[in-house]
């Protein structure tokens, strides 16, 4: 059967470009790479657990992928993990490798030396005796009649 000039022609539909895949390097927090990792997974069409899975190589906890694709985040996700669901994802490991690397060495740098206590307290005898009185005040069943002053002094089993 032929079409004649005036049969109705269906419009085209305009199809939207696909998004372009989720980018590391714009991250710049914690947050923000986790954020791009979960995007990365969306983009692939939310690729399995079980697929993540079989690119690490080994069966790891689901609540250490999930933990890792938690966007309340504040540190970075551990490295053996993004690799996992980079490769199952079929994305450019080197890329979100180098980006993980990046803001890892930025945490690492912005994370204060903890401080070293110069000379710390130390408890003298006297100050161990008092809190040993207290204790034993508060229950006085502890303290035995004929030996009370031996067991505060350490003796005894005390």
């Amino acid at each position: 059967m032929a079409y004649s000039a005036t049969t109705p022609q269906r419009p085209k539909t305009v199809r939207p470009a696909p998004p372009p895949e989720p980018d590391p390097w714009s991250a710049t927090t914690a947050g923000e790479y986790v954020t791009q990792l979960r995007a990365l997974r969306a983009w692939t069409g939310q690729t399995s657990i079980y697929e993540i899975w079989q690119a690490a190589g080994r069966r790891m906890p689901s609540s250490t992928i999930y933990d890792t694709l938690n966007p309340n985040r504040f540190r970075m996700p551990p490295l053996e993990v993004v690799r996992a669901i980079v490769i199952a994802c079929g994305a450019d490991v080197e890329q979100w490798t180098g980006a993980w690397q990046k803001l890892r060495m930025q945490e690492h740098v912005n994370t204060p030396a903890p401080c070293r206590v110069v000379n710390p307290p130390r408890f003298e005898p006297m100050e161990i005796t008092e809190v040993r009185l207290r204790t034993m005040a508060a229950q006085p069943r502890y303290l035995h009649p004929d030996r009370g002053r031996q067991q505060l002094r350490g003796g005894y089993g005390a």
